[in-house]
Order: C-alpha cells, then structure tokens, then sequence
C-alpha cells in the first residue's frame, strides 16, 4: 500500500513538473543553452525599463524576423531585425544561445538563417539593455561583449548608438515590406557621412548635393574618428561637422532616426499618450522629390502637402507597376532612330537630374533640338535661360530623377513616338496621377508549409513506407539478376561495339587473355603496366596494355579512354578498344610494326634505351628539358630539339604544348604525371587557343610552387606573366606583372598590376590571356572566377571599372552621373598602357616605351597637387 502511494505521489510530482519544464520564463537575459521559441509569444526578452523587447517579429504572412522592437508603440515598431532579407516560418524557428557561445537562429528544418559568428569558452549570456542593444557578453568579473545589435544596424539609430566606419542603414523596400531597400546612409571613402541611392540598374549619392564642395557646406573630410549619434535630447551631431537638433529638443520623449523607405532621412518622437503613435520631430529633405530614384525612369515627381509625393508617367509612357514606383514607367510605343517619325512634347519647369550628354553653352533653340535629333541615345533636352544672358543646352541620354518645381526656370523636351496623340498644352492634361499606394501586405517566400490532419500525414506514412518496401524489393532482385549474368561468360551482344559511350570496342578479359596466349608474349613495360603482343579474333595484330593497380572506378577509366581513344593524328597510333572487368583494366592499341620510338632513337648517336628507360649515357629527357630552360628568352627552343633532316611542316605553338606534356609523362613521380584526361585536355587545347595561350604549371594537375621560379604563367606576346612575387622577406603575393623584355625571369624588372585569391574546391585550370585577364575555370569549361573582376589599383586595357568594383585608394565608390573621357599623350594603337592610383592618391595613365623599356606617364588627372593627400 505504502509503495502505491509513493508511486503515485511521484507520478503526481512528474506532470505538475513537466509543464513547468517547458514553459520558459524570460526577463531581459538569454541564459546559454536556452532559446525563444517563435510558437510562444511570451517567449520575449523585455529590458527592465520596459521599453524595448525582444523576439519574432512578424513581417509578412507566416513570416517572422528576429527583432528588436518598441513596447509601447502602435503598431510595434522593429528598431533593428537580424533577418531582414530571411524571415523564417511560423512553426519550429527558434534563436538559441548555443553552448559555443554563438548566438544562431534557426528554420523549421534546422537550417541556419543567421547567427553572430562568436565562440567563447567562458560562459555566456544575451542581454536587453535599457538602450535597446542586444548584448552578447561573457558571464566573468568583468564581463566582455562578444557582440552587439548597435554595431550592425538595420535602418534605425537609437539614442546614444553610434553610427561607425563600415556600419550603415539601409532602408526597407516599400511599405509593408522589411526586406533591405534602395537607400543607404553610410560613411563614404572621405569620411563624410552621405546617402546613396543604389537601385536595380543605377547607383548615385543624392545628400549632401554632389554639386556643391563638402566644404562650402560646413562638412569636413579631415576626421579620424568616424562617428554619427544624437543623445537623449534630439540632438544629432557627426564628425564631417555635420548637426541638427529637432523640434521638440529636450530630455523627454522616445526617439528614432530612420532611413525610410522613401529615402528620407526622420527623427521620430513617440507620443507619451495611450495611442503610442509617432510624430515627426525633424526631416533631412523638405523637398522629397529631390530624393533620387524615388519614382523610378520616365516619370515625374511632385509633391502634394495633402498626399505627399505623387508620381506621374511622362507623355506617352505608362506605368510599369502601379504598386512600387521605383520601376518606373516604360514607352508605350516604340522610340524610333529617324528623326522624321519623333516629336517633342514640351515640359514647362521640369528637370532630371543628372545624365547629361556634353552641355551645348549658349545655343539656340533649333540648335539644342537638332543635337538631340542627331542622337539615338538622346532622349530629350533640356533648355534654360542662365543668368549671363544666354541660353544652354542640356541633352539626356536618361529620363532619371525627375521633378516639377514652380520655382525652375527651364522647359524639358521630352522625345515620344510622332504617331502618337500628345497634348502641347501641358502635362496635365496627358500625366495620369498615381499618388503612392497605402500599405501593401507582400507575402514573403518561405520554406514552411503547413501540413495536413495528422490522419492524413498517417496515411501518407504508411503509403511511403509500403512504396518503399516494394522498391527495396525490386532493387535487391535486379541486383541477384544483374550478378547471375556477371558470373556467366558474357555473349557476343555484351561484348559488341558501345557506339553510343566510346565509340570503339569493349573487349572481354578471357577474349584478351587468349589473344595473348595467357599474356605470355612481353614486348615492354613501363610505370603504369605491361605490354603483350596479341592476335585479336578478326586477324589482327594489337597492343594489349595492362594497367598496374587499376583502383579508379568503371566510369572514371571509361572517360579517360573514351578522350584518348578520340585522339586521332597521324603521328599517333590508333586505340582499337578497351577491357573494364571487375579489377582488370587494359587498353588495345594499333601493333608498331617498326618497333617503338624508344628502339629507333638507340640507333642514333649515343642515345640508348633499356627496357624503356633512358641510360646515363643517353639523357635525352633531361637534354630537352635543358633546352626549355635555357631557350626561355627565345621565340621558341623547339627548332633545337628537331632533327633537321625531317624537313617537315608543324605548328610551334602546338608542338611546344606536347613536349612539355610528354616531359611531363616521364616525371620520376608518380603523383606528378598527368592523368590520361588530362593529356586529352591539354592536346585538344592546342586547337582553342586563339584568344589567349595555356602554359602548363609545373605539373599538369595545376599547382605551382613558391619555391620554384620557373613555375609560372607567360602571355603568349611575352609582356606579362603571372606568378609568385616577393612583397617582403619570405613573404610573397600571387600577382601579375609587367616585364621589361619578353619572358623575363621573375625576378628582372616588373610592375605588379594586380594580386588575387582564389580557392576553389573543383579541378580546375587557369588561362592567361593576352589581355592580362586570368582566368579560372573547370575541366568541363565553366568559368569561376577572373581577375578582372578584382582590380587592385590598377586597370588594364578593357578591363571595366563596374559598379560597386572601386580601386583600394580611391575616395569613393559611388557611381557618378558624369562622363569622364581623355586621351593619353601618346594616343594611338602601340604602346601596353595600365591606368594606376599610385599609392600617393595619383591617377594616372602609364605607356611601356619600347626602346628603353621603360614607363612613361602619358595621362594624369587634373589638379593633383591640390588634392589632400
């Protein structure tokens, strides 16, 4: 009776425990090994003035970001999220404080969305502050902070959290939707804080106005310590001198600056009433349509105090997608190149903003219009009345950043179909109004989907299972098939032509072994197995090699003789067949009648062979390989090596590529010979080389070796190379470089273009072309990676300079709207040419003399010496 009850007492005691155990409670601490579960809504961290929590933040339909957020706001307003561009479902996703001490948050699948890169071997835990930072810090006497949410900002600075060298806020991408948008606010390359449009196709800093000098406009490019905030007062104050203070300032109510979706930059303050709404204390632009990009190409923006901006579509464009303005509008018939079938609608005080084609100072009207008309790029001009007494001219080869002002002076001519049916009387007569849509609830893609009853998941349970045990079943008794055939001796079907895979004939292992009379006739051997004379079943005499230690696989031994056996030339015996049997690998080649090239070239001078193998006597691989190394300064050592009595036509190019691939086949090394693909590969790429020449690494299977100066790659015009270069003592970069004379060594004079870093976990293959592009790519010829894509400080001749791709000195990356051309002062084809940012902040264009071989500044850019340096 006793043990009952205490049985029952204990059982009571387990389930009063259990729900205890899986209900977690949170303060404003994460304790490592614990998690926030985005099925619990009490799973939230909350700081322990209750204004900001933490936790899983809906974003979209079952779609939720971790996120840190204002308690008391209406609606909650997120003031930093940490998968923005990721949301995870509904179902399973938690963030978890790992026993690593890496804070990682997970979907519905176990995948990892995001995590904080941290490891620590003391304790841990994840703290709420009283600021709203998230704080990972070590549980020590004196606590460190592994990492913090104020260091990596989404589109929101709070009170006090600094704004820092690489940090930026990047705004969301519409109304409704939290994934990244278009604008950013950031530190640029001069250490002045700017705001840069980067939208689909085009990328421009809009504030501070790029027209005006940082220093007409009281900001600063000398700061070291590169920082933005405002305290608990409103007031904003960043190192470049740049300040403000909102309209309500004081110590009072809570405050936010955020980069909104519309690319202006707001101070908001919340109201310390019930309805936790938020008020607009200050504003970077008063003018919104000033704001690039806002309503995308060929369209208008005006502003309306009563509904904010509207956008408009130009005479004779519609509206791409009437609920996100940033695409702009499109032409509704096509523009046509004769100036016969276009006309001009006029735009009275209309500007676009930037991509101007070359300015036409003091024109007339019919002069600007037949500019324009001259041109297929131009899609309208720009006329204005200017101060000193004369008009301009200002041609656009885009319709970009467009705005009504009654304050502007100019009339825009915009370019549209003559077929169509325009007004002259203004623009609003023809402009459909579209103001901005309200909020749009856009369904994020997710990769959760809710499952069905669990009858139903029941039954599909069983249903698979079932399918399952059947295809088991199928499988094995294929299999108990497939080994009943091996066993037998194969039939003249299985053993017939494969046309289809090799193209030659499969041969059978007892077929081989009674062509060669139980391979019993030697007549050679080598490092990768024996060759036997034998007598196929037709009458004809073959070559039967057998390979030594065949390991590779049926597939992997079928491409490799599949490539050599395609290998057709005169000067190469023919490959008749193969045998893939179990572990037996052997080749069938064409029999030399006239004996072996190792026998006809004994009877030569001092040359002899035995058993295939070059005699001290002899050497004549290390002869020829003597000849490579001495005759590198030489247009080609391969006239050295042949015997002039043959008096026969070849290509030196391809004859080069198939001597070094033959020394190659003769390394003492096993490991360093090629691979059968390999030499198929390198053969057929004596045929595809018209853009730039392939020169073997020290071994075929691509590696070179810091330690040997020979092992590096040569343009096929001889001015570059690429290779190992010593930067310091015992410390290199792998760089490409300028010689001073043809197939120098790399140690002669050089200039280095360029360094890159490239791994890869693919075979691989690099091709230096002679516009000093490498480039690497796979056997199967896909291209991973080039080092055109990765300028240094240097650009060589059609190397582009593309968006977010900046010299490592320049002084900013963002996209101009300008047009920057000039011509050297040796212009013309002739001289190798690099543009260069020397390491004293100069641009400058250098030409490589031929005479002295020495380089000659032949461009620079205007007003150096002024530049702060």
């Amino acid at each position: 009776m006793d043990m009952d009850i205490s049985i029952s007492i204990l059982l009571l005691l387990l389930l009063l425990q259990t729900p205890l155990s899986s209900s977690q409670t949170f303060d404003n601490v994460l304790r490592q090994g614990s998690s926030l579960s985005v099925e619990k809504s009490s799973d939230q961290l909350i700081s322990a003035n209750g204004v900001y929590s933490a936790g899983f933040f809906a974003v979209g339909e079952n779609a939720f970001s971790f996120a840190v957020w204002f308690t008391k706001s209406s609606p909650p307003t997120a003031a930093w999220m940490a998968n923005r561009d990721m949301p995870v479902n509904g179902k399973a996703s938690k963030l978890s404080l790992l026993r690593s001490g890496d804070l990682s948050l997970t979907d519905a699948g176990g995948i990892q969305i995001w995590n904080s890169k941290t490891f620590s071997a003391s304790p841990v835990q994840l703290v709420l502050s009283d600021r709203g930072n998230l704080d990972l810090l070590t549980v020590e006497n004196k606590p460190r902070s592994l990492w913090q949410s104020f260091k990596s900002p989404t589109d929101t600075l709070l009170p006090n959290q600094p704004l820092i060298r690489g940090a930026q806020l990047v705004s969301y991408r519409s109304r409704g939707n939290y994934s990244s948008g278009f604008y950013k606010l950031f530190f640029d390359t001069d250490n002045v804080l700017r705001l840069l449009y980067s939208g689909p196709e085009i990328s421009t800093i809009y504030w501070p106005d790029p027209i005006i000098l940082v220093f007409d406009l009281g900001r600063t490019t000398y700061n070291n310590n590169l920082t933005a905030a405002f305290n608990d007062s409103g007031y904003f104050k960043s190192s470049d001198n740049y300040n403000f203070i909102t309209s309500d300032f004081g110590i009072g109510p809570r405050r936010r600056l955020t980069l909104d979706f519309d690319g202006n930059l707001r101070m908001y303050s919340l109201k310390e009433d019930a309805t936790g709404e938020w008020d607009v204390s200050w504003q970077l632009e008063a003018q919104p349509c000033k704001i690039h990009g806002l309503c995308g190409p060929n369209s208008l923006c005006s502003y309306v105090p009563e509904s904010s901006t509207v956008c408009f579509c130009l005479p004779g464009f519609k509206v791409k997608n009437s609920t996100d303005w940033s695409y702009g509008c499109e032409l509704e018939s096509k523009l046509s190149c004769n100036h016969t079938e276009v006309v001009f609608q006029e735009l009275p005080r209309v500007d676009f903003y930037g991509y101007d084609m070359p300015i036409g100072y003091n024109y007339t009207f019919t002069e600007c219009k037949n500019k324009c008309l001259e041109s297929c790029d131009c899609q309208g001009f720009m006329f204005r009345y200017e101060e000193r007494g004369v008009y301009d001219c200002y041609s656009k080869y885009a319709l970009l950043n467009g705005y009504r002002s009654p304050n502007f002076r100019g009339i825009m001519y915009v370019k549209v179909p003559k077929s169509g049916n325009f007004s002259n009387n203004g623009i609003s007569q023809r402009m459909t109004t579209i103001g901005c849509p309200p909020q749009v609830s856009i369904e994020l893609n997710r990769m959760y989907k809710k499952p069905k009853e669990n009858e139903s998941l029941r039954f599909l349970v069983w249903f698979a299972t079932g399918v399952g045990c059947i295809e088991v079943t199928c499988i094995f008794l294929v299999w108990c098939f497939l080994y009943r055939n091996n066993s037998r001796e194969p039939d003249a079907t299985t053993l017939g032509y494969i046309l289809s895979a090799t193209g030659f004939k499969r041969f059978s292992y007892n077929e081989l072994k009674k062509a060669t009379l139980g391979f019993s006739k030697e007549i050679g051997r080598g490092a990768g197995g024996i060759v036997y004379k034998g007598t196929l079943s037709d009458g004809r005499i073959a070559a039967i090699k057998r390979l030594n230690e065949a390991n590779q696989g049926e597939a992997e031994f079928l491409a490799e003789a599949s490539t050599i056996g395609k290998l057709n030339h005169m000067n190469l015996i023919e490959m008749w067949g193969y045998c893939a049997e179990e572990k037996h690998r052997l080749l069938v080649y064409e029999y030399m009648e006239h004996g072996s090239l190792a026998e006809n070239l004994s009877a030569i001078g001092n040359l002899k062979f035995d058993n295939g193998e070059l005699t001290a006597q002899g050497r004549l691989v290390e002869w020829v390989k003597e000849k490579m190394n001495k005759a590198a300064t030489r247009d080609s050592w391969v006239e050295e090596i042949l015997d002039p009595s043959l008096e026969c036509e070849y290509d030196t190019k391809k004859l080069e590529v198939l001597v070094r691939v033959a020394s190659q086949c003769l390394e003492e090394d096993r490991d360093a010979r090629p691979t059968m693909r390999e030499v198929g590969a390198s053969y057929r790429r004596t045929y595809t080389c018209a853009l730039g020449q392939i020169y073997p690494f020290n071994t075929i299977k691509g590696v070179l070796s810091v330690e040997k100066t020979n092992d590096v790659l040569i343009f096929a015009n001889g001015v570059c190379s690429a290779g190992f270069f010593s930067v310091s003592d015992h410390a290199f970069c792998f760089a490409l470089l300028v010689h001073k004379h043809a197939y120098s060594r790399l140690d002669a004079d050089h200039k280095v273009l360029r360094t890159i870093n490239t791994v890869s976990q693919s075979s691989v293959e690099a091709q230096l072309f002679n516009t000093g592009n490498l480039v690497l790519r796979t056997w199967e010829d896909v291209t991973l990676g080039e080092s055109f894509d990765f300028p240094t400080d240097t650009l060589l001749p059609q190397q582009p300079l593309t968006k977010d791709i900046y010299h490592i000195s320049s002084r900013s990356h963002s996209v101009s709207s300008e047009e920057l051309e000039f011509f050297s002062a040796y212009y013309g084809i002739g001289p190798f040419r690099l543009l260069k940012l020397d390491p004293d902040g100069r641009l400058q264009l250098y030409s490589l003399e031929e005479t002295n071989q020495s380089w000659v500044v032949s461009w620079h850019a205007r007003h150096i010496d002024s530049w702060p340096l």
